[in-house]
């Protein structure tokens, strides 16, 4: 495939007469077998939403384990966003958090109680009275 003028040598394939489920599933298989690094990505995504756009294609629907896997990515970003935020706060608050305190807080995963857990350590007395809460 050779390279068009804005970057982007992938969209040769549309140039050539391939159709929109061809490409999909040729990429399909690409990304299978490898990934694109993450600037890389989002540059080829940009490309092509605005190249279909010109076209006025529309992308293809996304399979179902994609949307699984963006809902389960998502959500373990969350989770990990609000231990975090919990560490954090316990450290602004206390000091330094021990290194078996923040093992358990990194083990928690469900969203109720990382609220209730953030809630805790922004009211406690001390890191001893947040942990009894554990």
């Amino acid at each position: 495939m050779v390279q068009n003028d804005d970057g982007c040598r992938y969209l040769k394939l549309y140039e050539v007469g391939w159709k929109k489920e061809e490409i999909y599933e040729a990429f399909r298989l690409l990304s299978w077998m490898m990934m694109l690094p993450n600037t890389e990505y989002l540059i080829y995504k940009k490309k092509v939403i605005t190249y279909e756009k010109e076209k006025l294609m529309h992308t293809a629907p996304l399979l179902d384990f994609e949307i699984h896997a963006m809902k389960e990515g998502r959500e373990e970003g969350r989770q990990e966003q609000s231990q975090k935020m919990i560490l954090e706060l316990l450290e602004l608050r206390f000091g330094e958090v021990p290194k078996g305190l923040a093992e358990v807080v990194r083990t928690i995963s469900k969203e109720k109680e990382l609220t209730d857990l953030f809630k805790t350590a922004a009211t406690c007395a001390d890191m001893e009275t947040f942990t009894a809460e554990l």
